[in-house]
């Protein structure tokens, strides 16, 4: 926290410092937050909602994202609030009516949002209405039937992470149906890529990769794999 009183513009560092929150360290970075002068930046008031919910005080956290939407109407910070949000509804309120009806607001405004973003969102709705489906093909893209196939076939019990939920390692175990390159990466709640696994050519097979998660706070991951055959999306819980 001494280092951003003397670099108060470095952003990388409040992430960093989010990251940092845990149990015993949340009320304290909620305090340096909140003690943030007005003026400051959307993306540490986003990080202050997060840091909320992770106390389970959904109603602070709704009032910080609906304070950076009215304040910041008809752009990518706005998004990221209202698909805060819609993690909200869901896994806090259990409200998939409200849920829905934000993803229809960002998709609406989808030149606002990047396509992991879309995704995640899509994903995460689906994901709570049919827990044993899991799977979302890329936004916008036409399912020819062949790939329609390969997504069947490949994930029929071989893309999933055990344990689920994990602390603070979990692996993914997954099946490539024919040689190719392959993409794996792990997103945020609201779509914020946070690494990737795999970004490489692989024969056909089974595989699986360790994605460790020490350095990650509590909450809902997605994890995405892509080929030029199919690709698809699945949900992981991180608690500590």
């Amino acid at each position: 926290m001494s280092y951003l009183n003397t670099h108060p513009d470095n952003q990388a560092a409040y992430v960093y410092l989010y990251s940092c929150a845990d149990s015993i360290t949340t009320p304290a970075i909620i305090q340096y937050f909140n003690n943030l002068p007005k003026q400051a930046a959307a993306e540490q008031k986003l990080l202050l909602a997060h840091l909320y919910l992770m106390q389970a005080d959904v109603s602070s956290a709704k009032n910080v994202n609906n304070a950076i939407i009215a304040a910041n109407p008809n752009t990518p910070i706005a998004v990221r609030a209202k698909l805060n949000n819609l993690s909200i509804a869901l896994y806090f309120d259990h409200d998939v009516n409200t849920a829905s009806a934000i993803l229809n607001q960002v998709e609406a405004q989808a030149s606002l949002s990047t396509p992991n973003e879309l995704l995640a969102a899509e994903a995460e709705l689906h994901y709570y209405v049919d827990p044993g489906a899991g799977q979302m093909p890329s936004i916008g893209a036409a399912q020819s039937s062949s790939s329609t196939d390969s997504l069947q076939a490949a994930s029929s019990g071989s893309l999933q992470n055990y344990p689920n939920p994990f602390n603070p390692a979990t692996t993914i175990s997954y099946q490539i149906p024919k040689d190719g390159h392959v993409t794996i990466k792990i997103f945020d709640a609201i779509g914020r890529e946070v690494t990737t696994l795999v970004d490489e050519f692989k024969p056909s097979g089974r595989y699986s990769v360790k994605f460790d998660a020490s350095r990650l706070s509590s909450g809902i991951y997605f994890y995405s794999i892509r080929s030029a055959e199919y690709n698809a999306v699945k949900k992981m819980s991180l608690i500590k």
